[in-house]
């Protein structure tokens, strides 16, 4: 039974050694302020160079020929010194060539500071403001730059500047930590743990607690001249191990009852028309049945092509039918589908598609359900 009271207690030490050290640490705020986390949405985000549309809880923004985009939030007044870090919440599928938060501040509103934007790539990117000697004073202009290939998008869904007091950074940690991961290939076998680039893993929070709680127990048991119980080791690792499966078997659970109320007792093609990827599987659809008979191949003009989760989801539900991606190669007899293609035009008089490398290719018209426009080569 002692043993048991010493491994209690090492292992609440052990939380609260570690809690009350990451928290001086990180904690740039303050521990006692109490100020709100700035937070501004899909609503908020401006596109001043590059395209956007809205789908559903995101906006997606577009690069243009050069490959930029940069997005501009409404102007607030904000105290850069009260607000050390910003986390945007983001995805994007090809990994930028460069990312920057740009801001201006009241002293000087004609000239713009910038700091490079590491980029993690899983969804939530997080960069420390504070060790910019620049982010000082009164911010009163706030945006992001990212340059990426021509065409590709970025998915926003959040930006957010961060007091980093005691108690925001113990909430958000709680916070990420609760957040439940969707499906993906490795469900089945592990999590990260809640949000993606957490402030804190989970799991290795609960691997520094049981350390660092089995280095207390054996310096208690010296200090009270017990034995050291291998057992009570096994149990600190144990209880570790239990915290994080019971994490990831409720989010199994989560997932599962989504999983449930979205697809079970359907049809294939409703499975589908409910899955995340509905729209891509609604375009495919439109396009076979808009198809004449016997075609095997089509070549799509489309601004989305560059995205290579787009067009490989697209080919996935047309095959067997084949996909080009370079409307420039199609030859005589193919058949052409226009489809969100910005800089495709059809010249009417001369039944000739005008193409994004000066190109035009001689075409008639088949039709097509909008928002297809299929044509045949000449």
């Amino acid at each position: 039974m002692r043993h048991v009271k010493l491994g209690a207690v090492a292992l609440l030490a052990a939380f609260a050694a570690l809690v009350i050290g990451y928290l001086s640490a990180a904690a740039e705020g303050g521990w006692f302020a109490d100020r709100p986390t700035i937070e501004f949405l899909r609503a908020d985000a401006e596109a001043i160079r590059g395209k956007s549309i809205d789908r559903g809880p995101v906006r997606l923004f577009f690069s243009g020929e050069d490959g930029g985009i940069v997005i501009r939030f409404p102007n607030r007044s904000i105290q850069a010194e009260d607000y050390p870090t910003l986390r945007l919440a983001a995805r994007t599928d090809a990994t930028p060539l460069d990312a920057r938060v740009l801001w201006r501040r009241a002293d000087q509103p004609d000239r713009t500071y910038s700091l490079t934007m590491p980029w993690v790539g899983d969804g939530a990117e997080r960069v420390t403001l504070s060790t910019d000697a620049d982010w000082r004073g009164r911010i009163i202009g706030l945006a992001i730059a990212v340059r990426l290939p021509p065409g590709s998008p970025l998915a926003f869904a959040s930006l957010s500047l961060l007091p980093d007091t005691a108690s925001s950074i113990a909430r958000e940690v709680l916070t990420e930590w609760a957040v439940a991961e969707s499906w993906a290939q490795y469900s089945v076998n592990y999590l990260h743990g809640g949000s993606p680039n957490p402030r804190v893993p989970l799991p290795l929070a609960a691997g520094a607690i049981a350390v660092l709680a089995i280095a207390f127990y054996v310096a208690l048991a010296k200090w009270r001249r017990v034995g050291v119980s291998v057992s009570v080791a096994a149990a600190i690792v144990l209880a570790a191990w239990l915290v994080l499966d019971l994490r990831w078997q409720v989010n199994l659970l989560h997932n599962l009852t989504q999983a449930a109320g979205s697809f079970a007792g359907k049809s294939i093609d409703d499975k589908h028309r409910a899955a995340e990827d509905q729209q891509i599987y609604l375009l495919a659809e439109a396009i076979r049945r808009s198809l004449p008979d016997g075609v095997t191949k089509v070549t799509l003009a489309s601004d989305l092509t560059a995205s290579p989760y787009f067009l490989g989801k697209l080919r996935y539900y047309l095959f067997p039918l084949w996909l080009h991606p370079r409307p420039e190669d199609a030859v005589s007899g193919e058949v052409v589908a226009v489809f969100q293609a910005s800089r495709v035009g059809l010249q009417e008089a001369t039944g000739s598609l005008q193409l994004p490398n000066g190109q035009s290719l001689a075409v008639e018209r088949l039709g097509g359900t909008p928002p297809i426009a299929l044509f045949r080569v000449r």
